[in-house]
């Protein structure tokens, strides 16, 4: 059996453990780094730093619930997000303002979240749930057209 054929309700388990692993990353480099890219180009009090970094998390999860519905749409919204992070955190680095750790530990949540978004493994999960999405939406529509029929007789 092919390991990229569609079989069962589940995808395989290092596609399941790929998606969480990068969801994790995605989560650290979205918060360290909106964090410090907000206090760095911007002098915002704690309270509208917390609410921006409140909406930039919902926002994550919806682009992430779009990927569990298998969109690879969502997985180039989140590729693009993060290299623009990475982007904005060069300045960061080059005045260094902030402790060299901290900045390295989100250089780090970055590439490791765009590489796992990039993994055969993650790419494999996201095409096996827009499989599963699409069969359950033609199994509906099926259920959806005998019920109509019987209806009708």
């Amino acid at each position: 059996m092919n390991e990229d054929e569609h079989v069962g309700l589940l995808p395989p388990i290092l596609s399941i453990v790929c998606f969480l692993f990068a969801s994790v990353a995605m989560t650290a480099s979205i918060g360290l780094t909106g964090g410090m890219l907000l206090r760095f180009y911007f002098s915002l009090s704690s309270e509208v730093e917390l609410l921006l970094l409140s909406i930039s998390a919902c926002l994550f999860v919806v682009v992430n619930y779009q990927v569990v519905l298998g969109s690879f749409y969502a997985v180039k919204v989140l590729k693009r997000v993060l290299l623009i992070s990475l982007l904005l955190l060069i300045p960061v680095i080059l005045s260094k303002d902030f402790d060299l750790l901290v900045l390295f530990s989100c250089a780090i949540f970055i590439f490791v979240s765009i590489y796992l978004l990039s993994h055969k493994h993650y790419l494999t999960f996201v095409n096996h749930r827009k499989v599963s999405v699409e069969d359950q939406k033609e199994a509906l529509s099926e259920i959806a057209a005998e019920l109509e029929a019987k209806k009708n007789k």
